[in-house]
């Protein structure tokens, strides 16, 4: 069920009448429950700009509690205070508006902006970021599961069966990998970043990737323990659908042209390379 345009103008209504609304002091929102199956994902922003983006910050589980600081009617997004859970008392705004239903209760938030910067929590300075553009740029780059993923020179893909969490939590030094959701070896894993905190108990280094055989309300956004995994992955940047930046997609594509005009047999032998 997603939040009707009247059900918008209530809490627009509503936040506008608790008068000192955007000074930072705690104030009565409206709330929402999360009502997807599972998990509702949380993000990073109801936005993109310069500073931060829609970037999955983590999960909290169906019937959770937000409490609504910022409804954006555009980007059919929430924002607000998580009230209660795992990630109780985070600033952070919804996935998607219809994860979650209004409910007739009010409880104190002091979010007013809760739009978190990526500085804060992907690493180089937030610019760890992998992109594939299919028809929008907003998944992360696929890699897949290869027992020898680990040897060599392989990239795009993990070489171990991966443990995949629903929170990586606080976001702080002392951020620790939590909420296990399934051990997986033959999903297609999207890395999107890597997080600007170890885990505080193995050292390794996190990513957040969206698992592409998990449906949305069952935590598909998840967390990973790189090592773990035996992850490898390219450069950050911009990539096409096939795991390639745009340049070298344009030399593929070329080389590819070039080998089915000379070796009719060499396209099916290329295409049989790339399952690895």
């Amino acid at each position: 069920m997603m939040f009707t345009p009247r059900t918008r103008r209530l809490v627009v209504a509503m936040l506008a009448a608790a008068g000192m609304l955007w000074c930072g002091t705690a104030v009565g929102a409206p709330l929402a429950s999360c009502v997807q199956p599972e998990w509702c994902t949380v993000t990073a922003a109801g936005y993109k700009s310069p500073v931060a983006a829609q970037f999955a910050v983590g999960n909290v589980s169906s019937g959770t509690k937000l409490a609504v600081t910022q409804p954006a009617a555009r980007e059919r997004e929430l924002g607000g205070e998580i009230v209660e859970g795992r990630l109780a008392r985070a600033c952070a705004w919804s996935q998607y508006d219809y994860d979650w239903k209004p409910i007739r209760v009010t409880a104190d938030s002091s979010c007013m902006n809760p739009t978190l910067e990526r500085t804060r929590f992907i690493a180089a300075h937030g610019t760890a970021i992998w992109t594939a553009c299919h028809v929008e740029c907003f998944d992360g780059v696929a890699t897949h599961f290869n027992r020898a993923c680990t040897v060599g020179h392989n990239t795009w893909c993990y070489g171990r069966p991966c443990q995949e969490y629903a929170n990586f939590f606080p976001l702080s030094p002392r951020a620790r990998l939590v909420d296990p959701l399934r051990l997986v070896r033959d999903h297609t894993l999207n890395v999107r970043y890597l997080s600007r905190y170890r885990d505080l108990r193995s050292g390794d280094p996190v990513y957040l990737v969206h698992d592409a055989k998990v449906p949305h309300g069952h935590g598909n956004w998840v967390f990973i323990d790189g090592t773990a995994c035996g992850l490898r992955v390219g450069p950050t940047g911009t990539y096409d659908r096939r795991g390639s930046q745009p340049g070298a997609a344009m030399a593929r594509a070329q080389t590819q042209e070039w080998l089915l005009r000379a070796l009719p047999n060499a396209f099916a032998v290329w295409h049989i390379a790339d399952l690895d």
